[in-house]
């Protein structure tokens, strides 16, 4: 034995059992062979203590590694569910893109005939009082400039609103109007007060009604004689909803500018929910499944004075879940709103801090 050696003797016989332990531990975590003196030198009343030590750290390291691969397949799972969660959510964006331009930038074909019958509807039909208030208060030109304030109040030549009071008082007198209209027998009217509704109210304006499809921005009139071109055109608009419909309508309800009525949920609403509650569910719960796993590896780390018993792979797993089940939660909560995460059980910690305590058979 060399001098060197016989120093280095000397000092592994002075170590006490933790000490060892922790650098067998070290040893582990950077994949290197340990110091064969570490164990030769130590004391036989130290051997109890120290097989304590290694116990734990095969408990972490080994007893564990079944949970923690489950934990790392269920975490998985939730994120392909997410990513589905993702799909259906641009498959609806880029519908609404589509169906909005078909609303706003196309016209829907009617016959000349169709068209006088769409008028002739809208002639009869009753408006609620507010509704033709506000069209009649719009059109008003008696403003003055006391009514009227600059849009920008730090720039006068951007343009003029009408002042809140202002268009109060106008309103008020249109809706006298109107009602004094209907009470002398000019209007036709049904109800009273708030809830009355108008007829007659655009030949009383002497004006055609406005006539507007529900998924166009206008309608273009064609002459009775191009009837079947019509249908074609009305053929493909139907499919064109239908196709529509039968997409998912909301998977984020509460973003604006997306939703769209179709009526009845389609088959495809339904696979949604139940993604988001399964989503939801699953992030439920794994998290205090992560947080048992978490307590048990820092109670040994306490008895390693802070030394992480686990080895990179096994960190890596838990950290990298952790990181997961974290992204997954705020991602689920675009669909369902706030939740709070449950804390784990005392069984469900029991029962890990039982398994990584066990004694390798």
């Amino acid at each position: 034995m060399t001098g060197t050696d016989r120093r280095l003797s000397s000092l592994s016989s002075a170590l006490t059992a933790k000490e060892r332990a922790l650098l067998v531990l070290r040893s582990w975590k950077e994949d290197k062979d340990e110091d064969p003196a570490w164990r030769r030198t130590m004391p036989p009343d130290q051997a109890r203590e120290f097989s304590y030590y290694i116990d734990l750290m095969n408990g972490i390291n080994r007893n564990l590694v079944p949970l923690v691969m489950q934990l790392e397949a269920n975490v998985e799972m939730l994120s392909l569910r997410s990513g589905w969660l993702s799909t259906f959510l641009l498959w609806q964006v880029n519908v609404d893109r589509i169906t909005e331009f078909i609303e706003w930038e196309t016209t829907e074909l009617v016959t000349e005939t169709e068209y006088a019958e769409l008028e002739r509807k809208a002639r009869e039909e009753y408006k609620p009082l507010d509704e033709l208030v506000v069209l009649l208060v719009e059109r008003h030109e008696g403003w003055t400039d006391a009514d009227l304030a600059p849009e920008q109040p730090d720039d006068p030549h951007d343009g003029v609103i009408v002042m809140p009071q202002a268009w109060e008082r106008v309103e008020g007198e249109k809706r006298a109007e109107i009602a004094a209209l209907v009470k002398d027998g000019t209007l036709e009217g049904q109800g009273r007060g708030k809830s009355l509704q108008v007829g007659s109210f655009y030949d009383w304006l002497g004006e055609k009604p406005p006539v507007k499809p529900g998924w166009a921005k206008t309608y273009d009139v064609r002459p009775d004689d191009q009837a079947d071109a019509v249908g074609m055109h009305r053929y493909g608009r139907e499919r064109a909803w239908e196709a529509y419909r039968r997409g998912p309508t909301a998977p984020i309800p509460f973003m604006d500018g997306l939703e769209v009525d179709t009526g009845e949920p389609s088959r495809v609403d339904e696979i949604v929910e139940a993604h988001k509650e399964r989503m939801k569910a699953g992030v439920e719960e794994q998290w205090p499944s992560l947080l048992a796993l978490e307590q048990v590896v820092s109670e040994v780390a306490v008895k390693f004075d802070g030394e992480d018993p686990a080895l990179p792979v096994l960190r890596d797993v838990l950290d990298s879940s952790r990181e997961k089940l974290e992204g997954l939660k705020a991602e689920t909560e675009r669909y369902t709103g706030p939740f709070e995460l449950p804390e784990p059980g005392e069984a469900e910690v029991a029962f890990v801090r039982d398994l990584a305590e066990r004694r390798p058979p």
